[in-house]
């Protein structure tokens, strides 16, 4: 543990200049491989424009810790975390200022996103293995019928005939050890892959360790040419303790952790949260820690035919998620298991060709997500709340259709239509309120393709969204206590999209997008008691953005992308004074900048890239006391470098060297937790 006391730092500004017009915009989505989608019967997916693809050659088990590491490098994708390793929040991944709460994160076209709530998560990043990624598609703007987001999709595609495995070690500072092993083969009509992984670190913050476990298999079987059946099983592992205030002053200070920022701000882990006997500053102790426990099924069954393909998903997830406070003697205040998410998921969906340029797609989906059922195990008794148990039952049918209407145009519509519907699970629960709502979305694209070098793409569409499990419960919590009566609305508006891609010559293309939303009752969350779920009036995002691929020749590369963006606030509903402190939305810096050199040959592979993150804000509304909940926190702009090289000793066998943070910067991604300086890391990778 190197012993550094973090400070912000803001760095001097980048001078860019790109303006943007004051009409909606439109935007098409920027792409490393300048490829479009492919629809394919395990991928229904009919979004016309291009999508950014991050290829298998980028996800490296070593350089990447998790899904968010990779993304991180995508242009109008915002990553920030609290620790270097294994951080795994509803905001760690936001896309165009909006997070996990508002896009969608597909594993071979199926969603996996769960209720998020007490502890838990939209979306569990680490449960997802990196060494089974093909690539991953990412689609903006919430064009697609089929998913029904408001920000956007994140697909990730896995290997389908993957033969062969391989082994991992990785050891670096700070404690980070990992351990990956996966195989595939193929046994005539049936294929498997299975894959184990461990990682842990002593974390950089006091009681910031982690431990993560992750075992994965995969089985496919193909009766015949039209008709496959997949399975998947996958359970996660995981252990954090809780991040504490270290201050000069608190009882647990220790001046070998770096100090942290910001004294009497509360952000989870940090800061006085009272609970049984734990109370006042610093309220518990080291060794305190969190634990969940995930168990994930699915299941896909695809007939194709002459014209098309029909298809059968379904999944189901259980967490439990673990709670363990100790005070400063060590002693257990609480210990408490919460069943934190049931969910199961039904899905009918299928594609037919009218004709070899008119495609018709349509589905129909389920999701029942349950929160609380079934137990609660809290010691003692005494020691904590027994959350009443909820449910949301959402159903859904839409339409696509796809059409090249001629050598030049291409059209997209959809139309979804949604209904949902959220109560109580349990007797405890009687003063919880009912809610229910539906809604119908179309959904319109339009590409041209005007030569071989250039490809323009328009997209209107309206999005909606009802509140997520988390939002409707502390809202309803709130409203039968009378503390905040006022109705929770859905979130609704219109997105706007307009892109165009330019091939300079077989070595340089570059892409413009260009997006605009207006999103109506947009919803947001108080995290100080009573904490609760209110609307903004009106909420808009707009900026640009562009990116770059340059190939020298067969071996270099150079990748650069730029995200300039603008998001603004429009009153609060209900007039609730300690939310609405700014008119940004926070965490939304203005400027991101990217940039890459790649190289890549037999015996060497490195990566060399730069990302720049300019100031943004926090009013957090997470303040112990009245008195502090007007404040405006700043977070200075940063520019991070990292260096990766490989070296291919064999056929079977490579060493990589990895340094995040080159250059040693003092940075923070979330305010009060400081970030680690220069990280040195190493791995032996053997394929067999």
């Amino acid at each position: 543990m190197w012993k550094r006391k973090i400070a912000m730092h803001k760095i001097s500004k980048l001078t860019l200049a790109l303006c943007l017009a004051a009409v909606p915009v439109w935007a098409a989505t920027p792409s490393y491989q300048m490829e479009e989608i492919i629809v394919t019967a395990t991928k229904p997916d009919a979004d016309i424009t291009t999508s950014e693809n991050i290829d298998s050659k980028y996800v490296s088990p070593g350089r990447y810790a998790s899904i968010p590491d990779l993304l991180r490098y995508s242009a109008g994708i915002d990553v920030r975390r609290r620790g270097v390793y294994g951080d795994n929040q509803n905001d760690t991944v936001k896309i165009r200022g909006l997070d996990a709460n508002r896009y969608n994160v597909l594993i071979d076209g199926q969603p996996i996103k769960m209720s998020g709530v007490m502890g838990g998560n939209f979306i569990d990043w680490n449960s997802i293995p990196l060494e089974n990624i093909e690539k991953i598609q990412i689609t903006k703007g919430g064009k697609l019928a089929s998913s029904g987001d408001i920000a956007g999709t994140i697909n990730i595609i896995t290997k389908k005939t993957a033969v062969g495995g391989s082994a991992t070690v990785l050891t670096g500072e700070e404690g980070r050890a990992e351990y990956r092993l996966n195989y595939g083969f193929n046994a005539g009509k049936l294929n498997a892959f299975l894959s184990g992984a461990k990682s842990s670190s002593d974390g950089y913050l006091l009681n910031n360790d982690f431990d993560n476990k992750q075992y994965n298999i995969k089985l496919g079987y193909k009766f015949s040419d039209a008709d496959a059946l997949r399975l998947g099983y996958s359970k996660n592992k995981l252990e954090r303790g809780y991040i504490l205030r270290n201050l000069k002053g608190y009882p647990y200070y220790d001046p070998s952790y770096p100090e942290t920022i910001g004294d009497g701000l509360i952000q989870p882990g940090i800061g006085d949260r009272p609970a049984n006997g734990i109370t006042g500053p610093g309220n518990y102790g080291r060794g305190s820690y969190w634990s969940k426990d995930t168990d994930h099924y699915d299941l896909n069954y695809t007939h194709t035919f002459s014209n098309g393909f029909l298809q059968f998903d379904y999944y189901r997830n259980n967490e439990e998620r673990r709670e363990v406070l100790k005070d400063h003697s060590g002693t257990v205040k609480l210990d408490r298991v919460i069943p934190s998410d049931k969910t199961d998921y039904f899905a009918i969906s299928g594609q037919s060709a009218v004709s070899s340029k008119h495609t018709l797609g349509y589905g129909a989906q389920y999701q029942r997500m349950r929160y609380g059922y079934g137990h609660y195990n809290v010691k003692p008794t005494d020691a904590g709340d027994l959350y009443p148990s909820q449910k949301i039952d959402n159903a859904a049918v839409y339409l696509e259709d796809n059409w090249q209407l001629d050598g030049r145009w291409r059209t997209y519509l959809g139309l979804r239509y949604d209904h949902y519907k959220a109560g109580r699970d349990d007797a405890r629960a009687g003063d919880m309120q009912g809610f229910s709502e539906n809604s119908l979305s179309p959904k319109f694209s339009l590409q041209l393709t005007s030569d071989d070098k250039n490809t323009s793409s328009l997209s209107v569409n309206r999005v909606w969204r009802a509140p997520s499990m988390p939002e409707y419960y502390w809202w309803s919590a709130n409203y039968a206590k009378g503390t905040f009566t006022n109705t929770l609305k859905p979130e609704h508006g219109l997105s706007y999209e307009l892109g165009h891609k330019h091939r300079f010559d077989d070595r340089y293309s570059s892409r413009i997008s260009l997006f605009y939303q207006d999103i109506n009752d947009y919803i947001n969350f108080r995290h100080f008691t009573p904490f609760m779920a209110y609307n903004i009036d009106n909420v808009k995002i707009c900026g640009a953005e562009l990116t770059n691929e340059v190939k020298f020749d067969q071996h270099n590369t150079l990748l650069v992308n730029y995200t300039n963006q603008h998001t603004r606030k429009n009153g609060v509903a209900g007039g609730d004074i300690n939310n609405g402190l700014t008119d940004e939305l926070d965490y939304s810096p203005r400027h991101k900048l990217g940039l890459a050199y790649l190289y890549d040959s037999d015996l060497w592979k490195i990566r060399y890239d730069i990302t720049y993150i300019s100031s943004q804000k926090e009013s957090p509304a997470t303040l112990p006391n009245q008195s502090n909940r007007g404040a405006v926190y700043n977070i200075g702009g940063y520019t991070v470098h990292n260096l990766s090289v490989t070296r291919v000793l064999n056929k079977n066998a490579e060493l990589s060297l990895f340094v995040d943070n080159l250059l040693d910067k003092k940075y923070v991604e979330q305010y009060g937790y400081p970030m680690s300086g220069r990280l040195f890391s190493a791995a032996l990778t053997y394929k067999f």
